[in-house]
């Protein structure tokens, strides 16, 4: 089969980049159209429009770039698509694509729920099937009417997700009791601020003037790590914690890409407890949650104290992740579903 995956193909590390060679590992002929690289001269050198969603407002403006998609579906001539996100290709030309190019499309966006409302709703009632993150935005969907909906996780690379040897330089710059790896939110500081008397590091954007203003700056270690070097930073960790924003923690999210990452790569995780994770993770075994901070100290204080435990779990995880949350598994249950479009 040949597929046509449209989305963002900003690293290796991106949704996009893993679903490519997902498919290409069960036999298939994968082309990819990275539509953020194709936008006109006037988006492209205008920093304030370079933001993703911002896009999606003033692509109406930049016709080029569903002239650059259609133009490469003739080229190829798939016999299907998977669209990531898509929030820059309108409607319009994803419609015409099925009717008129007689090609099935399908839009798996990842970030649902809090974005359900600015771009995916205005989106998903053009593809021939729409794949959420969300399984609340599944279940608001199909009340409506859209039956062509269903929810589908995030996953693991085992090829990238996996343990890593560190050499000593490695041990040196990673190693610590806690690491956290994310953007700044305030719902993240509420509780990194509390870890200040722990062997912390941190990454991400955002974080340098609340560092500062809580004393945390020994613990910030830069602006963001990816790839290999996230899988560098899982293996020199004792524990991963994890903070979803409230959004996806209350709105049917289960899991954000940090879980089934950190699991992929044999880390013990501590997390917190999410509406419908233990559909993903069991609790106790596979992963551990926490409720609010005081449950976070407790948890932290004896799973640092309990090194065979937080192997044990993290061993779980990492077998659980393999068994059914790879991308293979994903595109697989992508394929499944195209049979009955």
């Amino acid at each position: 089969m040949k597929i046509l995956v449209a989305g963002p193909f900003l690293e290796n590390w991106s949704l996009s980049s893993y679903m490519v060679e997902s498919f290409k590992r069960l036999g298939h002929k994968v082309f990819h159209f990275d539509y953020r690289h194709n936008l006109s001269t006037f988006i492209k050198y205008t920093p304030v429009l370079r933001s993703p969603y911002t896009i999606a407002y003033f692509r109406r403006f930049d016709p080029t770039i569903d002239y650059n998609f259609v133009k490469v579906v003739k080229k190829f001539s798939p016999d299907f698509i998977l669209v990531i996100k898509g929030e820059s290709i309108s409607a319009k030309t994803v419609v015409y694509i099925r009717k008129k190019m007689k090609v099935p499309i399908v839009n798996w966006f990842p970030d649902d729920p809090q974005f359900f409302s600015f771009i995916s709703r205005y989106l998903y009632s053009a593809y021939d099937y729409y794949f959420s993150s969300s399984f609340m935005t599944v279940e608001k969907l199909k009340k409506k009417g859209f039956k062509r909906v269903e929810y589908i996780a995030f996953a693991c690379d085992p090829e990238v997700h996996k343990f890593v040897n560190l050499t000593k330089e490695e041990k040196i710059k990673y190693n610590a009791d806690i690491n956290f790896m994310g953007t700044f939110y305030f719902e993240r500081l509420k509780y990194i601020k509390t870890l200040k008397n722990y062997d912390l590091k941190l990454w991400g954007k955002w974080w340098p003037l609340f560092v500062k203003l809580y004393g945390l700056q020994e613990k910030y270690q830069g602006r963001g790590i990816y790839y290999k070097d996230f899988v560098k930073a899982f293996a020199a960790a004792k524990i991963v914690l994890n903070i979803h924003l409230p959004a996806m923690k209350y709105g049917g999210m289960k899991s954000n890409l940090r879980n089934f990452e950190a699991a992929g790569s044999k880390s013990f995780i501590l997390c917190d407890n999410t509406v419908g994770i233990e559909d993903l993770f069991k609790p106790g075994k596979e992963i551990e949650i926490y409720n609010n901070k005081y449950e976070l100290h407790e948890k932290i204080n004896y799973y640092l104290k309990n090194p065979k435990k937080r192997q044990e779990i993290a061993e779980n995880a990492q077998k659980r992740c393999y068994k059914e949350h790879t991308y293979k598994h994903r595109a697989k249950q992508i394929l499944e579903i195209l049979k009955h479009i």
